[in-house]
């Protein structure tokens, strides 16, 4: 069994429940925003990557780490919210097969719209800087979508 992540964590402190049925629905979204995030960040990473041709590029090498440091903090939110709704927990395998590919589809989709709408680029580097934000410290990007959500 997969031991218990950050998110776990996280999740079950910040909604202060004492069972499933008694969790806050605005934080549960909160946390579901994040992970689109996390997801939209694994596809800039992702198409960032192809840009390159040397393997060896220090520059590539960051960003494959990136890379998959947002695809496991997204699989780990996934895995969180299986747990906390009593679900079945899946291997990693299965849990990206399942539940994670079938929303990057959409999240590649949405991100080649948006830079094909932006002529200047702008989007690259607002982009990284989220990500890296997010990745740092998502708690604050939780409470960014706690406010957001109740406006």
């Amino acid at each position: 069994m997969k031991k218990l992540s950050l998110y776990i964590f996280l999740v079950l402190m910040f909604c202060n429940f004492s069972n499933a049925e008694t969790y806050d629905e605005l934080e549960i979204r909160a946390v579901k925003k994040l992970q689109n995030e996390y997801l939209s960040c694994y596809a800039f990473y992702s198409i960032s990557e192809s840009a390159f041709k040397d393997p060896e590029d220090e520059s590539l090498k960051y960003i494959i780490e990136q890379k998959d440091s947002v695809l496991q903090s997204a699989m780990d939110i996934e895995f969180s919210l299986l747990a906390l709704m009593g679900e079945e927990l899946l291997d990693d395998e299965k849990l990206f097969k399942d539940k994670i590919e079938p929303k990057l589809e959409e999240v590649f989709k949405q991100l080649w719209e948006q830079w094909e709408n932006d002529s200047e680029k702008s989007l690259v580097s607002e982009r990284n800087k989220l990500c890296q934000e997010i990745l740092n410290s998502p708690r604050p990007r939780i409470e960014y979508w706690i406010k957001k959500l109740q406006e």
